[in-house]
């Protein structure tokens, strides 16, 4: 199992989609960057729908044409990184998991999950 001592570099493929919304909601929340906000889903990801146990998650192929999320995984963020080495699971496809799920949200259950964490 990998601990974070650091902070972690994550390189995740998203829709287009996806990151828009997380830009605006960087935005129209006043936080810092995108990093923050990714931060903030990964460290609340208990409170979203977790993958189905016998799916497997897309892999980064089917967003070639998209440029990647970057950001730096916390150190606070070892639960979430222990949950993915628990499960067997590759961080990036984790990570746009819970990305896809926070953007489905209504906006107003994205602001308390923003104000919450």
């Amino acid at each position: 199992m990998n601990t974070i001592n650091a902070s972690q570099k994550i390189k995740v493929a998203v829709p287009s989609l996806v990151r828009e919304q997380l830009l605006l909601d960087v935005n129209d929340y006043g936080l810092r960057g995108i990093g923050e906000l990714c931060n903030m889903i990964l460290c609340g990801y208990a409170g979203l729908r977790a993958p189905e146990k016998d799916s497997s998650l897309p892999d980064d192929s089917i967003f070639k044409n998209a440029p990647p999320l970057q950001f730096s995984l916390h150190k606070g963020n070892a639960r979430f990184r222990n949950f993915a080495d628990a499960h067997a699971l590759r961080l990036a496809p984790l990570c746009r998991h819970y990305f896809e799920e926070y953007v489905s949200l209504p906006r107003a259950r994205r602001e308390l999950f923003v104000k919450r964490a």
